[in-house]
């Protein structure tokens, strides 16, 4: 298994709008029977107003899958990230194997 998480930077203040963000993007995917996984947030450690957003996978061609699945509703969630991309400075995304 993979855990796929994504950490996105907001903007000063903006961490509440991320998090709506990624909620309408997280309705579409399930709507659409597709994983949308979950979203954390950072709890006073660290940078403040991180937004990550995380997904469990069972390996990278599943996840490969995945993304190329969330890219081909580009025309329902690309402008939903387009507001997401005012809304932070950068991400960093992370892939970890779990151990069981």
């Amino acid at each position: 298994m993979i855990v796929s998480r994504r950490t996105f930077q907001a903007k000063v203040g903006k961490g509440g709008a991320v998090i709506e963000n990624l909620k309408k993007t997280q309705a579409i995917v399930n709507a659409s029977g597709m994983q949308a996984g979950r979203i954390l947030t950072d709890y006073l450690s660290g940078a403040t107003d991180r937004i990550s957003w995380e997904l469990e996978v069972e390996d990278l061609s599943a996840l490969e899958a995945l993304m190329n699945g969330y890219g081909a509703m580009g025309e329902q969630i690309g402008p939903i990230i387009e507001d997401l991309y005012a809304l932070i400075d950068g991400a960093s995304v992370e892939h970890w194997h779990i151990v069981e």
